[in-house]
């Protein structure tokens, strides 16, 4: 979001601000981040940026088996896939 922000001519966001906004929608992060752009605009941006850190992601070897763990006692679970498809992985 930092190189969303500042390609958009916003100050830096630090790292303690974008901690506090994790996981909130793009809606949002255009509110707080880039209030003069719509949520469209910067969805865009973080698309191109997402590609260009993609290769630097990895799976961590034990989210399989923590899943498995969790859902053998019935722990409702979810998986974020948005994350490859905006790497172009699908």
């Amino acid at each position: 979001m930092g190189a969303v922000a500042r390609d958009l001519g916003y100050p830096p966001v630090s790292r303690e601000v974008y901690t506090a906004g994790w996981g909130q929608s793009v809606e949002d992060d255009a509110r707080m981040f880039c209030p003069a752009h719509t949520a469209e605009e910067v969805e865009r941006l973080l698309v191109t940026r997402f590609r260009e850190h993609a290769a630097h992601l990895r799976v961590d070897p034990a989210a399989a088996p923590l899943l498995e763990r969790l859902r053998a006692r019935g722990v409702r679970s979810a998986v974020v896939e948005w994350l490859q498809a905006m790497a172009g992985a699908r």
